[in-house]
C-alpha cells in the first residue's frame, strides 16, 4: 500500500467519523445545527478566531505561562473562575441590550433585512442568506464568549479525568489546551467590552442623526411661516 493510498483511507475514515458524529449529534435536532452555524458565520469562522488579536494573544500567554498549566491541579483555577467571568458575562449583555431605542434597533436591524424581505414575499420558496449587521456581529460576539467559557470549563472536568486515568505526563496536550481556552475566555472578556463600547457609539451616532433631523424640520421655511 502506498502513501497515498494511506491518506486516502485516512481522509474516508475521518470523514465517515466525522458524518457519524453530525448524525449522532443533530440528527434528532436540525434546528439546533442551523442556529450553530448561524453564529459561527455571524462571528467570522474560524479565520475570525485564529486572526484574531485575542486568540494570538491567547497562544502568547499560554507558552509564557507553561508552569501554570504543568502544575498539579492547576485546572481547579479553571472550573474556580469560569462562573465569575460568567456573571462578567450576563452584566455586560445586559448592557448590550439597554442600547434598544426601538428606532435605533429598527435602523440596525433594516441594514441586512433585505435577504429577509425577499425570502417572505417568496413565500419561502428561496434560501436566503440574511447579511450579518453590527447589531447581529455584536451579540455574535456575547455568544461566543459564552461558548468558550463552556469548552473551557469543559475541558477542565476532561483534564481532570485525564490526570486521575493517565497521570500527569500523558494529560500535558490536554492540559495545554485546556489552558488556552481558559485564557482565550479570559480574554474576550476584553472584546465582549469593546462590543458594548461600540454599540453605545453607534447609539450616540444614530441619536446624533435623529436630533439633527429634528432641528432641521422645526428651523424649516415652512414652519417658520
Amino acid at each position: 500500500m502506498t502513501l497515498e493510498d494511506l491518506r486516502n483511507r485516512l481522509r474516508l475514515a475521518g470523514g465517515s467519523l466525522l458524518d457519524f458524529a453530525d448524525s449522532f449529534l443533530f440528527g434528532g435536532s436540525p434546528g439546533t445545527k442551523g442556529i450553530y452555524q448561524r453564529y459561527w458565520k455571524a462571528y467570522g469562522g474560524r479565520k475570525a478566531v485564529l486572526g484574531s488579536f485575542y486568540f494570538r494573544a491567547s497562544v502568547l500567554l499560554t507558552v509564557a505561562f507553561t508552569s501554570v498549566w504543568l502544575q498539579e491541579n492547576w485546572f481547579d483555577l479553571v472550573s474556580g473562575s469560569i462562573p465569575t467571568i460568567l456573571g462578567f458575562t450576563i452584566a455586560a449583555f445586559t448592557a448590550l441590550l439597554a442600547f434598544s431605542d426601538k428606532g435605533f434597533v429598527d435602523a440596525q436591524i433594516d441594514q441586512g433585512s433585505g435577504g429577509a424581505v425577499a425570502y417572505f414575499l417568496d413565500g419561502g420558496k428561496t434560501k436566503v442568506d440574511l447579511e450579518v449587521t453590527d447589531y447581529i456581529r455584536n451579540f455574535a460576539t456575547f455568544v461566543h464568549f459564552i461558548v468558550v467559557q463552556i469548552a473551557a470549563f469543559l475541558l477542565s472536568l476532561l483534564s481532570k479525568a485525564s490526570q486521575i486515568m493517565f497521570g500527569e505526563t500523558w494529560s500535558i496536550p490536554i492540559f495545554c489546551i485546556t489552558f488556552l481556552v481558559f485564557i482565550y475566555a479570559i480574554l474576550l472578556s476584553a472584546a465582549s467590552t469593546m462590543s458594548v463600547f461600540r454599540m453605545a457609539f453607534m447609539f450616540q451616532v444614530y441619536r446624533g442623526r435623529k436630533l439633527a433631523d429634528e432641528r432641521r424640520v422645526l428651523r424649516s421655511p415652512s414652519l417658520e411661516n
